[in-house]
């Protein structure tokens, strides 16, 4: 059995992304000191399970300060006995506005026994400014290509998690 680390790396992120942008629809944040409500430090670790069979781990922090956050995630998968491993790293930073978290820079590194790669996201006021992979994303039939209007009022996956897990008296 083949596994495509590339493939996996780009489904893994799509997936979060695609998962955090459908909730963050549904998740508006009050106009008044939006800043306030957030929560100074978050730190989450997940073990990630396979058929009962411990394969990684994700870890997750977030720090807030005034109006400015930094997050970051880890995550390291190790399957087949060790034959198959991946690493990631993404880190995403901004600041709050009363509409939420405007991200300003994203990045994601990955590492398999197979591939590495990297993505980086510029962003100001207007939408994404820059975005660069390594390697170079070949583009295949059938795959919708991303165009300029694709790139206004985006959030990163990590700064999506951050809007998703806003306190609002429950927990999230």
């Amino acid at each position: 059995m083949r596994i495509d680390a590339a493939r996996l790396s780009s489904r893994l992120f799509a997936l979060l992304a695609t998962a955090t942008a459908g909730l963050l629809l549904s998740a508006p944040l009050e106009p008044a000191h939006a800043a306030d409500a957030w929560p100074a430090h978050v730190r989450a670790l997940y073990d990630i399970e396979f058929n009962g069979i411990n394969i990684g781990s994700f870890e997750f922090s977030s720090s807030a300060q005034g109006d400015t956050y930094n997050l970051t995630g880890h995550a390291k998968l190790s399957a087949l006995l060790g034959a198959f491993h991946w690493k990631g790293q993404t880190s995403s930073t901004g600041h709050f506005t009363a509409a939420g978290p405007k991200p300003s820079g994203f990045a994601f590194d990955f590492k398999s026994n197979a591939k590495a790669g990297a993505t980086r996201i510029a962003y100001s006021d207007a939408g994404v400014t820059s975005l660069t992979n390594e390697p170079p994303v070949r583009e295949k039939p059938g795959v919708v290509p991303v165009r300029e209007q694709h790139l206004k009022g985006v959030l990163d996956p990590l700064s999506a998690l951050l809007a998703l897990a806003r306190p609002s008296g429950q927990n999230p």
